[in-house]
């Protein structure tokens, strides 16, 4: 399966021919010459953010699989936001998305990626008190010249719960400029978003990468440590990336294996989102279907 990918804006600038008409010959080159723009647009701020934190920690993606999105999208995140963490410990994230159909679209909008960035914002609309929070950025697609535009929602972390928190900060001018995206569309993506935080480290959602020539190494490898020495060398080529919900099968006739909310930890004030078995529905009934006729049958 193939996944969109983040578009690189360094990359981009090269081939506007930027280096020789800015000066712009290194990425850090690249940020300090959007600075002076980012300081009157704190979209461009934010997205300047994920893309220096990005690159700085070896630029981090889960490939999240078409069954697992609908499943992820549809769980209810009444929860505070102080229990939303960076998932596997990974501030700044991309989520790349299939190249195919999948849930996060309209009939004529499809999110080809998103990332998440765990940054300081403010508390509330006009309030100098800055605390953590996450910035969730959308790529659907939407160009100006040869440079992405990016929706976004930027939104405090703290004792509120986070369907409160998503509207606590003002809706920048710029949402209303281009291609207008559905609200329920960007409500989706953040509920993947903080789903994926919540799922953190666990296997039984994620498959770490390896790079594609060590695949069978990887099947073949019978201790931890063998499966860290060519997940470390994947990461030492830069490729550090998981894939989000590939071991999920799907059987007909049955229920799948869907996550759930449980509470953990001393006194249950800890959410961590676990994969609950899947079941046949209404086994009872399956074991009342008649059989036999096969045979008789045979026998006119």
């Amino acid at each position: 399966m193939r996944f969109n990918d983040y578009k690189d804006h360094f990359a981009i600038a090269k081939k506007m021919g930027l280096d020789h008409t800015m000066g712009i010959h290194t990425r850090e080159d690249m940020y300090q010459a959007l600075v002076p723009h980012a300081s009157t647009d704190p979209i461009g701020f934010r997205h300047i953010g994920f893309d220096k934190g990005w690159h700085a920690i070896g630029k981090p993606y889960y490939d999240v699989y078409p069954c697992i999105i609908p499943m992820l999208t549809k769980l209810n995140l009444a929860l505070p936001g102080t229990v939303i963490t960076p998932p596997n410990g990974i501030k700044h994230l991309l989520l790349r998305l299939p190249t195919e159909p999948h849930a996060l679209c309209t009939d004529d909008i499809r999110v080809n990626c998103a990332f998440l960035s765990f940054q300081e914002v403010n508390r509330d609309i006009g309030t100098p008190q800055r605390e953590q929070g996450l910035v969730v950025g959308l790529d659907i697609g939407e160009m100006i010249e040869e440079l992405p535009v990016y929706t976004m929602r930027i939104f405090p972390l703290d004792e509120r719960t986070v369907e409160e928190t998503i509207f606590a900060l003002a809706t920048h001018k710029t949402t209303y400029l281009g291609i207008q995206v559905p609200a329920e569309l960007i409500l989706n993506t953040i509920r993947l978003a903080l789903t994926i935080c919540l799922i953190d480290d666990n296997p039984e959602f994620l498959d770490q990468q390896v790079l594609s020539k060590d695949e069978a190494k990887l099947n073949m490898a019978k201790t931890d440590e063998e499966k860290a020495r060519l997940f470390d060398k994947a990461k030492r080529r830069g490729k550090w990336g998981f894939s989000l919900g590939k071991s999920i099968e799907v059987i007909p006739h049955f229920r799948r294996p869907h996550p759930c909310i449980v509470w953990t930890g001393h006194g249950r004030h800890t959410p961590k989102l676990v994969l609950r078995s899947g079941s046949f529905i209404h086994k009872t009934k399956l074991e009342q279907i008649p059989s036999g006729y096969e045979k008789a049958s045979e026998n006119e």
